[in-house]
This record gives structure tokens, C-alpha cells and sequence, in this order.
């Protein structure tokens, strides 16, 4: 009897242990089951985060452009110097000596070798030319290279005694331009142009700039520069006019380029005029007297 109480017993424990084995089994496939199903949606949720990244640095397939395609890259030009500029002489009319609307007949020349050049080359032959090579404002009142109309040699000052003008041109400077004291050729001018007055007193007498050279005049002398002439012209010569009350003349402008010296064609030596230039310095005395 007691043995069967005993059996029941063992059967109801084992039938208990049985179940809570079959329970905990169960709980252990459930949480299992459960860790699993979070395991992947953790591993979904990052592979989706993964792919978005992707996404969205990767260009879409019709802007992405193959590493053979590549655009070419623009450069800024390369810096290139400027070409030089070349100064270009101005343009210069040359008139034909009868296109000159005046005779000179009233006037008279007096100078050096330009102004002789000058005679020479102007075709007229009513105009009057106290000149000779190498006058200079102190030879002038001794040398006799001038004819007089008795025939005798005589001073350009003796010539001027024989006739009066209505008009007298003076150009000197190119022959004192090398002297030590540029003030002293202003001084002996001014003297010059008074003598002209007490001899011409009805004249309009005009003082002319001196005018340019080009570059071959530097084998004449070192002296013969753009800068020496344009500071004899202004610096003296302009103001021996002014100090005797008479015309100052800036034939100069009318001959020089726009370097300020004399176009290069315009002379062969550098100092005298061809002929078409001398008619160009004439036509500027015809246009401003």
C-alpha cells in the first residue's frame, strides 16, 4: 500500500518535472525566437542606412561622367608682353611750291646753311636770302659773304641798308647750340634782332625756332640732340623774342614726329632738309605771317 503511494508520488514528480521541463523549453525557444527576430531587424535596419549613404554620394547614372570622358581644364591665357609701340611720324602735306599762296616778295631770309637750303629748294625767286654757311649771331656782324648790289662783298647788316621789307625772317641756333653759355647766344641775338630793327624799322620782324634733327645728326656732332634744341628753343631763343617785342615762330612743331625730332627721311644728313621738307617749313611761314 504504501509502496503504491510511493509510486504515485514518483509518478507526480517526474510528471511535474516533466512539464516544467517541456515549460522551460518552450521559454527557451520563445526567447531565442525573439532574439533572433531582433538580431535581423538590427541587420536590416543598418544594411538599409548602408545603401541610403550609397545613394546619395554616388551621381545618378546620367551625371556621372567616365574617367575617359573627363572635361578639359581651362587655363588662363598665358601673359604675353605688349608688342612695342613704334612712334609714328605725323601725317605732313607736301605742297608743290606754286600751292603756296605766297611769293615772298616783301620778305627776306636771314640765316645759315638751312635757310641757304632753304633759297634753294622753295622756287621763289622774289623772296630775298641773307644767308651763308656757318652764321652764326657773332659772325654776322663781321662777315662779308652777302653781295651788294654794286657788286661789292659787303655784311648781311650792309644788304639790309639797301632795301626795306615788310617782312624779315631770322632763324640761328643750330650753330651756337654747342657753346659753353647758351646765355651768351641769347644775349648777342638779342643785340642781332635790335640792329635788324633800327635798320627794318616798318618790318614785322619774326624769330624762328630753331629746327629739329634725327638721330644722324649725331655723327655731326654729340651736341645735336632733341633735348638741347628743344631747350635752346624754349629756353632762349623764345625769350630773346620776347625781350625785343617780336614774333616768335614755332616752325619747329611743324617738322618733328612725335618723338620731337626730324622724320629720318627728312634729311640725309640729319640736319639739312630734302626739298619736299624745306617746301613744308615754307608753307608754315606762308600760313601763320
Amino acid at each position: 500500500m504504501e509502496h503504491e503511494k510511493v509510486k504515485k508520488r514518483s509518478n507526480g514528480v517526474k510528471a511535474v518535472t516533466g512539464l516544467t521541463c517541456l515549460l522551460m523549453l518552450g521559454f527557451v525557444i520563445v526567447w531565442a525566437g525573439i532574439r533572433t527576430f531582433q538580431g535581423f531587424k538590427s541587420s536590416g535596419s543598418e544594411d538599409s542606412s548602408a545603401a541610403a549613404a550609397v545613394t546619395t554620394t554616388v551621381p545618378p547614372a546620367e551625371t556621372a561622367v567616365s574617367s575617359t570622358e573627363a572635361p578639359a581644364v581651362t587655363t588662363a591665357p598665358e601673359a604675353t608682353q605688349p608688342a612695342p609701340i613704334t612712334p609714328q611720324t605725323p601725317e605732313m602735306k607736301f605742297p608743290t611750291s606754286d600751292e603756296i599762296d605766297d611769293d615772298f616778295s616783301d620778305a627776306v631770309f636771314i640765316g645759315n646753311s638751312r635757310t641757304l637750303g632753304l633759297k634753294m629748294n622753295c622756287g621763289k625767286p622774289l623772296a630775298t636770302f641773307l644767308a651763308s654757311t656757318g652764321l652764326n649771331v657773332q659772325k654776322i656782324w663781321e662777315a662779308k659773304d652777302m653781295t651788294l648790289s654794286n657788286g661789292d662783298s659787303g655784311t648781311v647788316f650792309d644788304a639790309l641798308k639797301e632795301k626795306q621789307y615788310k617782312r624779315v625772317f631770322l632763324m640761328f641756333g643750330i650753330n651756337e647750340i654747342g657753346w659753353p653759355y647758351l646765355t651768351v647766344f641769347q644775349e648777342m641775338y638779342e643785340q642781332v634782332i635790335k640792329e635788324v630793327r633800327k635798320l627794318q624799322p616798318n618790318a614785322v620782324i619774326y624769330v624762328q625756332s630753331v629746327l629739329p634733327v634725327s638721330s644722324k645728326a649725331l655723327s655731326i656732332n654729340a651736341v645735336y640732340t632733341t633735348e638741347n634744341i628743344d631747350a635752346l628753343n624754349s629756353e632762349h631763343i623764345y625769350n630773346a623774342a620776347k625781350n625785343t617785342g617780336t614774333v616768335y615762330l614755332d616752325v619747329n612743331s611743324a617738322l618733328r614726329d612725335v618723338t620731337g625730332a626730324l622724320p629720318e627721311e627728312a634729311s640725309t644728313d640729319g640736319i639739312h632738309l630734302v626739298k619736299k621738307y624745306y617746301l613744308v617749313w615754307l608753307d608754315y611761314l606762308a600760313k601763320n605771317t
